[in-house]
């Protein structure tokens, strides 16, 4: 009787010790990736305010006109983060899928008639005050529709490798046409990038993966040389200097504001460039207004932020119930890092201007919009995998913990695992 009272306080020892590794398994990498993002999104307030208050004071007579937007556009995108994260993991399907890809399909096609010019570009839909960038969630609704259709393959239900690439052409040629109609260049590399990361964490054999990446750079390689405003921002990419009031104009102040910054910065709201002379100071360009403020020490803090949220969330995706919900995890905060470090290449020269702004910092509405649902979308694996491992517990089935040797969610005999 002792001994049989010894062994169910030993069993049940070991389920208690099993049960909070599979917790933290689970919520270790959710608070990271919340507090992370959570850090940049207050950082970015911060910024908007002290990059935008000179051209908001010049044009509206209020510092704060710029802060004020942002504020609505954090919030907006935090209720719509949540709003995601909520919903269902199996609303997911493909006919819900074809329906929002084929919805975006339409407002781009629209976009081309009706949008606003801009900058050399016709990229947004006036809706009030306020304008609406279609692309932006457009690159979502390609990222959600190829992640079903490469689960869909890899699962055995297309007939064919050729049915499957008819529809895949279709989901990416499409709304990428359109968007390089506009032309918004930019947004096709960050999309393509998403679309690469889809085939990557589906698992998919290398050397179809290889034909896309040599298939996109030719196809970019065209657009650039028949492109004359492309071979311009090539030409001041390489050789600011021979413009310096012209092409060059906007990358030499960024690098002057970068060389004022330091290693430390100048202080929180001592920048001089914001003073009208870097164009763009608190979008695109606020980048160089945080090295102008905080200097590299400022900027490199800002890398480990992102690298902490897209680790934070791989690991998310790790843990992920089925290969759906890790595609959709890895990809969303591969689409979000890869855009800023595309924005901060290019404010440092490393890269060709390309117009995008830098995710959770920069002044703008859709941007923020569609970086919190791609956020919703790994709080919503999240969230899933909590369920799979209340759902094993109560079956008994043991939940280990990558630390432990093994993985969170063992994967074998699962469809689309």
């Amino acid at each position: 009787m002792v001994e049989e009272t010894g062994r169910k306080a030993r069993r049940d020892a070991r389920r208690g010790r099993d049960k909070g590794r599979g917790d933290m398994a689970v919520l270790t990498p959710r608070l990271a990736f919340i507090i992370s993002v959570a850090l940049l999104l207050a950082f970015g307030l911060v910024m908007v305010y002290s990059a935008s208050a000179p051209e908001a004071y010049r044009d509206f007579n209020d510092t704060a006109y710029f802060l004020k937007r942002e504020v609505i556009w954090v919030g907006l995108g935090i209720v719509f983060a949540f709003i995601v994260a909520k919903l269902p993991f199996g609303l997911w399907n493909g006919k819900v899928l074809w329906t929002i890809w084929f919805v975006m399909v339409v407002i781009l096609f629209v976009n081309l008639f009706l949008g606003f010019v801009g900058w050399g570009a016709k990229r947004w839909i006036l809706i009030g005050p306020f304008t609406f960038q279609p692309s932006e969630f457009a690159k979502i609704a390609m990222m959600l529709l190829a992640s079903y259709l490469v689960v869909e393959f890899r699962d055995g239900s297309f007939r064919s490798l050729k049915q499957f690439v008819i529809q895949m052409a279709i989901c990416v040629v499409v709304p990428v046409g359109l968007i390089l109609a506009q032309p918004d260049l930019g947004t096709v590399l960050v999309a393509m990038v998403g679309i690469l990361c889809v085939l990557w964490f589906g698992e998919f054999p290398k050397r179809y993966i290889i034909g896309f990446i040599v298939v996109v750079v030719v196809l970019g390689l065209v657009m650039i040389a028949a492109s004359g405003f492309r071979g311009g921002r090539i030409e001041a990419w390489l050789h600011p200097e021979n413009d310096p009031t012209g092409t060059g104009y906007q990358i030499l102040n960024s690098f002057y504001a970068f060389s004022d910054g330091g290693i430390f910065g100048v202080g929180l709201g001592n920048s001089t460039q914001k003073y009208l002379y870097l164009p763009f100071a608190y979008n695109d360009f606020i980048f160089a207004v945080i090295g102008e403020e905080f200097g590299l020490v400022g900027c490199a803090v800002v890398i480990i932020l992102f690298l902490v949220m897209l680790r934070s969330a791989y690991q998310i995706g790790m843990m992920a119930a089925n290969r759906f919900s890790k595609i959709i995890a890895c990809t969303s905060s591969s689409i979000i890092a890869f855009q800023a470090f595309l924005n901060m290449a290019c404010t440092i020269g490393v890269l060709p201007v390309t117009g995008k702004p830098l995710p959770f910092i920069s002044y703008g509405g859709s941007s923020m919009m569609a970086t919190m649902i791609l956020v919703g979308f790994v709080l919503a694996v999240s969230f899933q995998s909590s369920d799979d491992t209340a759902t094993r517990k109560q079956k008994g089935i043991r939940v280990y913990d990558g630390a432990a040797g093994g993985s969170a969610f063992p994967t074998r005999g699962r469809k689309g695992a």
